[in-house]
């Protein structure tokens, strides 16, 4: 779609730090991120944010390249746990956000954007979770 944000993305009409890109995917670190660390992962293709409308291999093969990313942060941050909400409000393209819990930080501190990162800070964090992630 040549309005989509994320299209866009996969086109590289729009910038963006990546973590991880296969065939059908891709997931970026969030430029307004509400924690350190936070991800998006969606898929190159178009399909429309609503999962109650796509078709369950399309749902599976999003939870498994999310579930890929959530490893990479995992180790690469350092920490337990990183929530995953599927979302749908924001952009119609379907899409899961990954928020990465630091300590007692997690869904009591509310899930809105954050103020938008500065992008080479971002490129560090990407950095800096990729190169721990090949030790």
């Amino acid at each position: 779609m040549s309005d989509c944000i994320f299209c866009k993305i996969v086109s590289w009409e729009i910038p963006s730090i990546k973590l991880r890109e296969d065939e059908n995917f891709i997931a970026l670190l969030d430029i307004f991120p509400n924690t350190k660390g936070q991800a998006i992962v969606f898929p190159k293709k178009h399909y429309e944010s609503n999962i109650a409308n796509l078709d369950n291999d399309i749902i599976s093969n999003l939870m498994i390249a999310s579930n890929k990313v959530i490893n990479l942060l995992r180790k690469g941050l350092n920490v337990d746990r990183v929530g995953i909400i599927i979302e749908g409000m924001q952009v119609n393209h379907i899409h899961v956000r990954l928020y990465p819990f630091f300590g007692s930080i997690g869904f009591e501190n509310g899930i809105d954007a954050g103020p938008k990162a500065d992008v080479l800070e971002l490129q560090k964090l990407a950095d800096e979770i990729l190169h721990s992630t090949n030790r």
